[in-house]
């Protein structure tokens, strides 16, 4: 059988990176760094329109 994605793929690697990358990112929110975190793409579409705007 023939593997979809390689063992050294950027995909691989973030999603193995992931809970990694999420806990500095709390890290950062405790220590008072403004984070901008966006779930949602039309979350950021949203706030580039406001900056935009500006």
């Amino acid at each position: 059988m023939r593997r979809a994605i390689a063992r050294d793929s950027i995909l691989v690697w973030h999603f193995k990176s992931f809970p990694r990358k999420r806990a500095r990112i709390q890290r950062l929110i405790d220590d008072g760094v403004p984070v901008l975190r966006f779930t949602r793409p039309r979350d950021l579409d949203r706030w580039l329109r406001s900056v935009e705007a500006a």
